[in-house]
């Protein structure tokens, strides 16, 4: 974190991320971004696979974040310079008059001039330093509003895009992520409205697809690792069992789940577990 800023922006949306992670896993994520903020350089254990993964995307908007806010002050300390050598010139002028009748009160003016200077100074850095704050967080909020604009007001014009695109919930999600904040650190964000902006995501989205990993294409040890990757409260058994469900070979020596013409693996989990409870009936 930068010299004496102690604060940093945590993202209502953020919640989206938290919600695929158990209490333990969300607690271990929380204490490791405030040690990466205090400059700690955390780490995870080697098989916190998917802990390394949200934390890295987190830390990603955060170092964005530092860096906007290290540029907002670097120019305001340009712009507070160019102020104070504008008002040292002026005063300096007024002082060689003075000194001109009086050199007595010419040298009491210079140091009431110098006082004057780092009094004026102290000031404006204080004031610049309040609104570099403001402004990025003014940033940050709109940002995160945007984003959240499109993933719940929009969310059936996201579901038809999500379908066309065969992206899953945490795809779509980093797309509408890396679309606003692109947009927004352009200053390429100016929609005439909620449908402009829409509109003007599917566009981009078609122009830039998510790389496609082609199901089609795994060997058993890439799908079994798909699926150990699922979080939540979907016990390890019960993976196995769908594993070994969708993973039998077919005569033309393609595995079951490579079979569909589409394949999401996260959402099949959970409509096998519908399906299999509904036949438990």
């Amino acid at each position: 974190m930068a010299e004496n800023k102690n604060t940093f922006v945590f993202y209502a949306e953020w919640k989206q991320d938290f919600e695929f992670l158990t209490d333990a896993e969300a607690g271990k994520l929380i204490k490791h971004l405030l040690q990466y903020v205090n400059d700690e350089n955390p780490e995870f254990e080697n098989e916190d696979r998917l802990l390394q993964f949200a934390a890295q995307k987190l830390k990603n908007v955060l170092k964005k974040d530092l860096k906007k806010y290290e540029e907002v002050c670097k120019k305001r300390s340009e712009a507070g310079k160019k102020g104070g050598v504008t008002s040292g010139k002026s005063r300096a002028s007024k002082q060689e008059k003075a000194s001109e009748a009086n050199a007595s009160i010419s040298k009491q003016n210079e140091r009431d001039n110098e006082y004057d200077n780092e009094y004026d100074n102290g000031i404006l850095l204080e004031k610049e330093s309040k609104d570099v704050v403001e402004e990025v967080a003014d940033e940050q909020e709109k940002i995160s509003d945007l984003k959240n604009l499109l993933k719940t007001k929009r969310q059936i014009q996201m579901d038809r895009l999500k379908m066309q695109h065969k992206l899953s919930d945490e795809q779509l999600r980093s797309k509408i992520d890396e679309f606003v904040e692109k947009k927004v650190s352009w200053e390429d964000d100016k929609w005439r409205n909620d449908s402009d902006m829409a509109k003007n995501f599917e566009f981009w989205l078609n122009k830039n697809p998510v790389p496609v990993n082609n199901f089609k294409n795994w060997s058993k040890q890439e799908f079994w690792d798909e699926i150990k990757a699922i979080t939540g409260t979907v016990k390890q058994e019960t993976k196995k069992e769908f594993f070994e469900h969708y993973a039998m070979t077919a005569q033309n020596g393609k595995m079951r789940f490579q079979g569909m013409d589409a394949w999401e693996t996260k959402g099949m989990l959970k409509k096998w577990l519908n399906n299999k409870k509904q036949f438990a009936k």
